[in-house]
């Protein structure tokens, strides 16, 4: 682990496969209750960030596995990570003096380039790919200084954006925004309804970080 004294620990979003910005929603009263009575394994890593982790026989009718970090912002700052897809999550966060890592973004593993928009410092690392994917990409991370921000995004965003300082990240679909239920009807339907291992972002009312991971 890498650590200034002058500098927060960094937890990286990984520029893998895909983050969506989403939070953990259930379709029926079932997968709810499965939820909220499932035996949640909560380990304290260390200060200001704590991992639960619970398995599912049947939830949304598939065997799950959900992962959550909980992270105090005040104590770790975020950043994102470009590395080789062919690089494990858990080697390249290593690597990097990552305490904490998920996979984020939309990522091509044949022609080894993110195919979400990416901003760095004002440079344009990767644009958002045509077809369904640009009607899911409907949110965006910020990160400057450290500190995380979310919000929605397009392809009209992409095309103006003209941000010198920090990184922006799109991707999708994004499903809240400000406690409010975000409109997916312009999302091809086919990606929202089919069954996939997710990534997810969230910004908790007390200011909690969380990043949660569904397989």
């Amino acid at each position: 682990m890498k650590e200034r004294t002058d500098m927060k620990k960094q937890i990286c979003l990984l520029l893998l496969l895909y983050c969506n910005l989403l939070a953990v929603m259930a379709q029926t009263a079932a997968d709810s209750l499965a939820l909220v009575e499932a035996d949640w394994q909560a380990v304290s890593l260390q200060k200001g960030i704590l991992y639960r982790k619970a398995a599912f026989s049947s939830l949304y009718g598939v065997p799950q596995e959900i992962s959550i970090f909980e992270i105090s912002p005040k104590h770790y700052r975020m950043d994102v990570l470009i590395h080789n897809p062919k690089e494990e999550t858990s080697i390249a966060a290593r690597r990097s003096g990552a305490v904490a890592a998920i996979n984020g973004s939309f990522f091509d593993m044949k022609v080894g380039n993110s195919v979400c928009y990416l901003r760095h410092d004002g440079v344009v690392v990767d644009t958002t790919a045509t077809g369904a994917l640009s009607t899911v990409s409907n949110g965006a991370l910020f990160i400057r200084k450290g500190k995380l921000r979310l919000m929605s995004w397009n392809k009209q965003k992409e095309k103006t954006c003209k941000l010198k300082r920090g990184t922006v990240l799109a991707s999708g679909p994004l499903m809240l925004l400000d406690g409010k239920n975000c409109d997916l009807s312009a999302c091809n339907s086919n990606f929202v309804k089919t069954k996939h291992p997710r990534s997810a972002v969230v910004l908790t009312g007390n200011k909690k970080i969380l990043l949660i991971v569904v397989d």
